[in-house]
């Protein structure tokens, strides 16, 4: 059984705190007189490893 797709206000302000270095990377591709467009984006980012709690 799969656990449910869960997480509190708590949770994400805490992982939000551990993420660093974001970056973006938008390409589109804009065609004069088209209705429509094509793109790419890339997001990147950096969640450094937790230091051991008892490692003292």
């Amino acid at each position: 059984m799969d656990a449910p797709n869960i997480l509190t206000q708590t949770e994400a302000i805490e992982r939000a705190e551990q993420v660093k270095q974001i970056g973006y990377e938008i390409h589109l591709d804009l065609k004069t007189g088209s209705s429509t467009y094509q793109g790419e984006t890339k997001i990147s980012f950096f969640i450094p490893e937790r230091e051991k709690e008892n490692s003292k």
